[in-house]
């Protein structure tokens, strides 16, 4: 059973479409990496139907991938969820921004996805936690130069087969990065 220092959470908008994909990605890379001690989760902050299957797009996306997103059903973020993690990635600037507002204290440890690859891409290498990683992401913040633009990974509900190949791309090109960040502990 992994403590709050090995939980991670992935929010996006509605919990069918990116943070489901992303969680995957992430324990896909864990597993590859052996690491065990460390808990994905998602949530959503404005979820329609909690208990809703992921978007049928990201999962065909997916299972062309070798990931079966099948058993996700979608949920809110709440104060709690937050409470227990290790650090909180959105899939957007005005989502975490949004947590901001509910969960002022989780702001040192939320990030973009692709803000807190930015913020790491060149960072001491050194193997560390979960925790560390957000230790170290909160730390560069006010060092690292700002992103020209949004770091945004967009919602890709309702596009064409390309946008969700391109989100899938966007995600999986920090996950990876991220994860072998960890160090292996089982």
């Amino acid at each position: 059973m992994s403590t709050a220092r090995g939980r991670i959470l992935l929010v996006c908008d509605g919990n069918r479409a990116r943070s489901p994909l992303a969680a995957a990605l992430f324990e896909m890379a864990l597993e590859a990496r052996g690491i065990r001690s460390i808990a994905v989760r998602t949530a959503g902050l404005r979820v329609r139907e909690a208990g809703a299957p992921p978007v049928e797009a990201a999962v065909h996306l997916a299972r062309l991938r070798g990931v079966d997103l099948s058993g996700h059903r979608a949920k809110s973020v709440n104060g709690r969820t937050l409470a227990g993690t290790a650090i909180v990635l959105t899939m957007t600037e005005s989502q975490r921004r949004a947590l901001a507002h509910l969960a002022p204290d989780a702001v040192p440890r939320t990030f973009t996805l692709l803000e807190v690859g930015r913020l790491l891409a060149d960072a001491p290498d050194e193997p560390t936690t979960m925790a560390g990683l957000a230790v170290t992401a909160h730390r560069r913040r006010p060092r690292v130069q700002p992103a020209a633009e949004a770091e945004d990974v967009v919602d890709p509900v309702g596009a064409h087969d390309r946008a969700w190949r391109q989100v899938y791309a966007r995600i999986n090109d920090v996950v990876r990065p991220l994860v072998d960040r960890l160090e292996v502990r089982s």
